[in-house]
């Protein structure tokens, strides 16, 4: 049995979200290895796991927001007493409230009411043509999505061209994860060096 797919991608910086679900997509119908695999990680989490189609199996578990501010997640995948995969997360960073800013009245510059509408329209615009801005880079160990180059169109990086249809389904998942719309995002593929 051979681990196809595993969301979210290793080494990724997880949401700030309390729980967290790994999807984990085998080569094989699972029915005859279900009971036997677990998932354990450090620090320690209650997972629960249910099957999700034939092939694939998911993990759940909150608890996350309670984990160190950016400390690792270290994951292992068990099938007995083999161990089929060890992998890391980033936890959440914990958020940072910004206070309000304020103008100093004596300062050199201060910006008018035009300038600001101006900002936020152009805020607004990049929010809209490229919902998924605050999010890049990612990069893995095969690929990375590097930046917009146009409305709805990423840049992405590949270590080997003969892996693209694979790392295409990866970006696509990543561009939904991240809640963007998969079917009007486009790709812009390079070579990685």
């Amino acid at each position: 049995m051979q681990i196809i797919s595993l969301l979210p991608f290793e080494q990724t910086n997880l949401e700030e979200k309390d729980e967290l679900i790994i999807k984990i997509i085998f080569n094989q119908n699972i029915e005859n290895f279900f009971e036997q695999v677990s998932l354990t990680s450090e620090p320690s989490l209650v997972w629960q796991k249910e099957k999700s189609s034939l092939e694939t199996i998911l993990f759940s578990a909150s608890g996350l927001l309670s984990l160190p501010s950016s400390a690792q997640l270290n994951l292992k995948l068990t099938y007995q007493d083999s161990v089929l995969k060890e992998w890391f997360y980033h936890s959440p960073p914990k958020a940072k409230i910004t206070p309000f800013p304020t103008i100093d009245p004596n300062a050199s510059y201060v910006p008018n009411e035009e300038i600001i509408k101006g900002l936020k329209k152009e805020r607004e615009q990049a929010d809209r043509d490229l919902p998924l801005w605050q999010s890049l880079p990612y990069e893995t160990e095969d690929f990375k999505i590097s930046h917009y180059i146009r409305p709805f169109t990423l840049v992405v990086y590949i270590t080997d061209k003969s892996k693209q249809q694979i790392v295409e389904k990866e970006v696509l998942n990543w561009v939904k994860e991240k809640g963007g719309d998969p079917s009007i995002h486009k790709i812009e593929w390079r070579e990685k060096e």
